[in-house]
């Protein structure tokens, strides 16, 4: 069992393993009654502490079997009587957040009135050992439990001497933010970083059991170490341009290397191999963390050619891999939670072995080479080799459309073309490239190759509609009730800073302009309106339109700095777009065009909108977690929550103890409370 150290970087506590009691093994806790980490004294005895652990398993490991859990708990004089109950709850790290599963029960105690405080009250429970087990098919080999103590009696508020939590932390949570209730009648919290005036009450839990399967996964003896320290990077490969360094290796390698995963980014270290002859490889990767190895080919970027998969080792196969240059990329699988410093996790051991192997060829053999298939090479042998020296996919996974091209651009073979292949309509997007009338395909992949390389998206529709005879826009119906935009289709009299001479129209709150708007000859019409707004206001715009639209609000009244905020597409024909912003009092702007640029001609049938800038009354809700007014985010703001606790019906927004103006006082407001815990210009 690992103690919380693996994943300490995203602020998870460290615990130290404790000796055995009795017969029992350890797994979770302090481990001790004096000086600990729960229970500080001497020097460090003003140290508020956590009080719970994430318990990760290692590698492989499916089940933790609980057959003792001890809570000693330190209560403050005349605490009442409470049931405690400790529970587990199922967590899986997806290399950003913690995702929150099953919540099992181990079983409650009673604990009686206190009476003097610095009483300690032991208890034990399950009363038979409670299994555990963690879902791996989600997230194979990288999870734990959450244990914690909740008060399953008393009246909130009143009772503050027990022992509460909230349930399980909420999805990329701190998951050692929660705590328990102190001071008879002050309605303090203390929690993560949560601390009220004098000695706080204080509890701290050891877990014994064992684990069921699972071990450090380690390999065989390196005869390789990788040059690079944890940290540095010596051999980045396709991910350090210009250059490209990577270790040369032999084939038949064992490597000890190290690897991490920190701030959204991670180590890539490139192993590069030569084989003159036809092979069999096989590639394991051995690592506590969530390692994997890829095999590449030697271009950048490169053509992934095979992965290895989950488990304790990670494993590919590659049969009769063509004579030829390649590397391995040892990497972690997410891009978090693992620095340098991690411990073992950030060891990894790669074994790479080859074989000679008796191959069919690639080149010479199989179907015609203008024809798709699943494997790889085709028949004309000279043509395959030319193919595949530009893209070795074409040679190593399967011989695509894209390798048809190649065959048809560097052999002069009659291969037909997407123009002649594809089956997507012209006159609608697509998330394959061409379309099915050869003659419109061809004549908009001049103009825009994209449309026959990548998609045959909204923008290649759009054209179609416009320069293809075979198109025409679909009927769309249209009503708009309101005020007129003022200006004929084809003219500019509210071009805004798109015009020569700025000209604005002008939008009132809970006011539908009926416009009309223009996309032709790789140009928009676009309107600019001008709002007035006495006082700070919470605003909702929204366009219905017969063409794709976009609505947004720029950031200043001067063109020369003006750029866009929260613009939105309508999407297809037909389309509505909608969003909401809060805006100072003062003069802005509200611009609606057209999200395309061809397509919708004045007089096409499809040129009007209704634009509608709705306004809230009332005062602008904004996220508040000084409660007090003290100038110091500290327990008092916490105190505020608890005596207004409501996290079921909603209320008016910005009450006290609604931190976040969601209408709900509940453990979210005091997760921005801590959040910004002993901030403010009047904290000590």
């Amino acid at each position: 069992m690992r103690f919380c150290t693996t994943l300490a970087a995203l602020g998870v506590a460290t615990i130290v393993a404790a000796s055995t009691a009795g017969a029992q093994t350890q797994i979770f806790g302090s481990g001790a009654a004096g000086p600990n980490f729960f229970n500080p004294q001497g020097a460090n005895a003003g140290v508020r502490v956590y009080n719970n652990c994430f318990v990760e398993l290692p590698p492989s490991a499916t089940q933790a079997e609980i057959t003792e859990a001890r809570l000693t708990l330190f209560r403050l004089a005349n605490a009442p009587a409470v049931n405690i109950e400790l529970f587990a709850v199922e967590m899986t790290f997806d290399g950003t957040a913690f995702n929150i599963g099953t919540q099992t029960s181990l079983g409650v105690v009673s604990l009686p009135e206190q009476g003097a405080a610095g009483n300690f009250t032991i208890n034990a429970i399950p009363a038979s050992p409670v299994t555990l087990t963690l879902e791996t098919v989600s997230n194979p080999g990288l999870g734990g439990f959450w244990i914690a103590w909740n008060e399953v009696s008393g009246a909130v508020g009143t009772n503050q001497q027990g022992a509460r939590t909230a349930g399980a932390p909420a999805i990329g949570a701190s998951i050692n933010g929660f705590g328990m209730f102190n001071f008879n009648g002050s309605g303090i919290f203390e929690a993560f970083f949560g601390f009220g005036a004098g000695v706080p009450a204080r509890f701290m839990v050891d877990v014994f059991g064992s684990v069921v399967g699972g071990s450090s996964c380690v390999g065989p003896t390196p005869n390789y170490f990788e040059p690079e320290p944890c940290g540095d990077d010596f051999n980045g490969g396709c991910n350090s341009p210009p250059f490209t360094p990577v270790d040369i290796i032999s084939p038949n390698q064992i490597i000890a290397g190290t690897f991490w995963a920190d701030a959204d980014t991670r180590d890539t270290d490139w192993y590069e191999f030569t084989t003159t002859e036809p092979t069999n490889l096989t590639v394991e990767i051995y690592s506590d963390g969530p390692g994997a190895a890829i095999l590449v080919d030697a271009i950048c970027p490169p053509t992934v050619i095979a992965v290895t998969g989950f488990g304790c080792p990670g494993v590919l196969t590659f049969d009769c891999l063509p004579a030829g240059t390649y590397r391995i990329v040892a990497l972690m699988t997410v891009f978090n939670g693992f620095p340098c410093g991690s411990g073992d996790v950030n060891e990894y051991t790669l074994v790479v072995s080859n074989e000679p192997a008796e191959c069919d060829p690639i080149c010479g053999a199989g179907q015609d080479c203008c024809e798709v298939s699943e494997t790889p090479g085709c028949s004309d042998e000279i043509c395959c080799d030319l193919v595949c020296s530009v893209d070795s996919f074409c040679c190593l996974i399967a011989w695509d459309f894209l390798c048809t091209q190649l065959a048809a651009d560097f052999c002069g073979l009659p291969c037909p073309g997407i123009c002649e292949l594809s089956g997507n309509d012209c006159c609608a997007a697509a998330t394959t490239p061409g379309c099915s009338d050869p003659t419109c395909c061809e004549f908009i992949c001049l103009l825009d190759p994209f449309c026959c390389d990548t998609a045959w998206d909204q923008l290649c529709a759009d054209q179609a509609l416009e320069f293809c005879e075979t198109c025409t826009p679909p009927e769309c119906p249209f009503t708009c009730t309101g005020t007129a935009e003022g200006e004929p289709c084809g003219e500019d009299t509210n071009g805004g800073c798109n015009s020569v001479f700025p000209v604005f129209g002008v939008v009132n709150c809970n006011e539908t302009i009926c416009g009309t708007a223009w996309a032709s000859g790789g140009t928009r019409d676009t309107d600019w309106y001008v709002l007035d707004l006495a006082d700070e206001t919470e605003i909702t715009v929204t366009i219905t339109s017969q063409l794709p639209m976009v609505i947004g609000i720029v950031n200043t009244t001067d063109c020369a700095t003006a750029t866009e905020l929260n613009p939105f597409a309508a999407g297809d024909f037909c389309g509505t777009a909608t969003f909401t912003v809060t805006l100072p009092a003062g003069t802005h702007w509200v611009f609606a065009a057209p999200a395309v640029f061809n397509g919708f001609p004045c007089g096409s049938g499809n040129n009007d909108y209704a634009l509608t800038v709705s306004c809230a009354s009332g005062p602008v809700c904004t996220e508040n977690p000084d409660q007090s007014g003290d100038g110091c985010v500290s327990g008092a703001d916490i105190a505020i929550v608890l005596g207004n606790w409501n996290p079921t019906t909603p209320g008016t927004p910005g009450s006290p103890g609604d931190v976040n103006c969601d209408g709900l006082v509940s453990g979210a407001d005091i997760a921005v409370i801590l959040g910004a815990w002993l901030t403010g210009p009047n904290c000590p």
